[in-house]
């Protein structure tokens, strides 16, 4: 996976559909992900990455993913910034390294 190695800040590639096609897409960098939208990121910019951001990425790679209601809050960000890391092939040792060095950046 070409993002597998990507950095805390890096700039993510776009990830083939299950089509070959390659979606244009705005993607979050692994900062982004691991940061809630209404915190600031470690560079002290405020985090532009949102839940509707996150749901219409998703549902370019999933279009059976289940959310709640758009507009209900119901359905946690957190999940779908998960989801997104999932999708875009970032691995659960990127994401948690890149969570510890968070506060260190």
């Amino acid at each position: 996976m070409v993002n597998s190695t990507k950095g805390l800040n890096d700039e993510l590639e776009v990830v083939p559909l299950t089509s070959g096609a390659l979606p244009q897409l705005e993607l979050p960098t692994i900062a982004k992900l691991l940061v809630a939208e209404n915190e600031k990121l470690p560079n002290g910019q405020p985090n532009d990455w949102n839940a509707k951001k996150s749901l219409k990425l998703i549902r370019k790679y999933d279009p059976t993913y289940e959310t709640d209601d758009e507009a209900e809050k119901k359905q946690t960000p957190r999940r779908r910034r998960v989801k997104i890391a999932q999708c875009l092939g970032l691995t659960g040792t990127q994401m948690s390294m890149g969570a510890m060095t968070l506060n260190f950046t």
